[in-house]
C-alpha cells in the first residue's frame, strides 16, 4: 500500500463562538452532514466530539475519515465557498481551530 492509498484521518479541533448556542450549531452540523459531505467523493465517515474543559465552555473536534489525503484536501479547499459548509464553519471561533492529517496504518476492532 502506498501512501497515497491509505485512509486519511482528519482531526480538527476548534472552540465554538461565544455568541452560538450548541443547539444552533448542532443543526449546522446535521446540515454541513446531510447536504455537504454526504455527496463529496472520498468522504467515509465523520464523527462530532465535545470535551467539557473549564469555564470558557468545551473544545470540539470533527474526525473524519477519508479515502486518502488527496480527497480531504480537495474538499477542504471548497469548505468557506459552499454555503452549507460556510454556516457551519461560522459558528467556529477561527482563531481556535487546529487541523491535522493522520495516515492510517493499522486498525484493530472488537467485534461483538
Amino acid at each position: 500500500m502506498n501512501k497515497t492509498n491509505r485512509v486519511c484521518i482528519e482531526f480538527v479541533s476548534f472552540r465554538l463562538k461565544k455568541d452560538v448556542e450548541v443547539e444552533a450549531f448542532l443543526a449546522a452540523s446535521r446540515r454541513f452532514d446531510s447536504e455537504f459531505l454526504k455527496n463529496e467523493p472520498g468522504f467515509i465517515e465523520r464523527r462530532l466530539l465535545r470535551m467539557d474543559v473549564d469555564a470558557d465552555g468545551s473544545i470540539w473536534a470533527d474526525l473524519a475519515l477519508w479515502e486518502n489525503v488527496a480527497a480531504a484536501k480537495r474538499v477542504e479547499a471548497k469548505f468557506m465557498h459552499d454555503p452549507v459548509s460556510a454556516a457551519y464553519g461560522s459558528c467556529i471561533d477561527a482563531n481556535s481551530v487546529r487541523m491535522e492529517h493522520f495516515s492510517e496504518l493499522s486498525v484493530f476492532a472488537h467485534n461483538t
